[in-house]
């Protein structure tokens, strides 16, 4: 059973997606206790990962499992306005949020295996320099981008739109957003996206929000202008 639980961070709410134990009493229920951790990509909402935590989950076999997706911050809210003036949060602070998280709901004791997508498998890559609390059993990246992003095809062709056309965008976006009826707009959705499970077609849905949209553009441009180089280092020192 899929729950989503809501989680403050620095006067921010941000999402828990998972399976089995919830984020209420987690320090006790997870004592002991095996945990898978998704780190999402972007755009990082945690509800994009629904299916394969379920599927996952089923073919571990473990009964007290529990699976999270912790969402970036800023990528998905309890309540947000349809104008784009929610405060937003670049690449470094997405990665303290996740070591803030990590260190204030789970126990020092519990046996975690880290699961990365794609940017994810950066801000693992930080959780591992910069965590002095916790012991990680396995880690696995799905899809790495860990290096020299803005020097491949796709890098270029998103660099103006975390740059000089971000904000038109966001303001083209958000003007959609007001004529277009809500229900119109889950129309169109299902219709470019037909085969996807509802639960995907449900987080595009919430992702379409101006201010959802501006987060992961900021986040785009920094993680851009950083992730260059390959830290072989701390690859050496997770995988051997």
């Amino acid at each position: 059973m899929i729950f989503q639980d809501w989680v403050e961070w620095r006067g921010e709410k941000s999402s828990v997606v998972g399976v089995g134990h919830r984020v209420s009493g987690s320090l006790n229920n997870l004592h002991d206790k095996e945990m898978f951790l998704i780190i999402p990509g972007n755009p990082g909402l945690a509800g994009f990962y629904q299916e394969f935590m379920k599927s996952l989950h089923g073919k571990v076999g473990n009964p007290d499992l529990s699976i999270w997706a912790l969402s970036h911050a800023g990528h998905h809210r309890p309540e947000v306005s349809w104008i784009p003036a929610e405060k937003t949060y670049g690449f470094e602070e997405q990665i303290l949020h996740k070591l803030e998280l990590i260190d204030r709901l789970i126990p020092q004791s519990t046996r975690i295996t880290l699961i990365g997508h794609s940017i994810g498998c950066k801000i693992i890559m930080e959780i591992f320099k910069r965590n002095s609390t916790h012991s990680f059993t396995g880690v696995y990246f799905l899809f790495p981008t860990i290096e020299n992003m803005v020097g491949t095809e796709r890098g270029r062709q998103v660099y103006p739109l975390t740059t000089l056309l971000r904000i038109p965008c966001i303001l083209i976006l958000s003007l959609l957003y007001i004529i277009l009826p809500k229900q119109i707009l889950r129309t169109l959705l299902r219709r470019f996206l037909k085969d996807v499970p509802d639960s995907v077609l449900n987080t595009v849905h919430v992702l379409a929000n101006p201010n959802y949209v501006n987060n992961c553009l900021v986040m785009a441009r920094e993680e851009l202008d950083t992730v260059l180089d390959l830290d072989t280092s701390t690859l050496k020192t997770m995988f051997g």
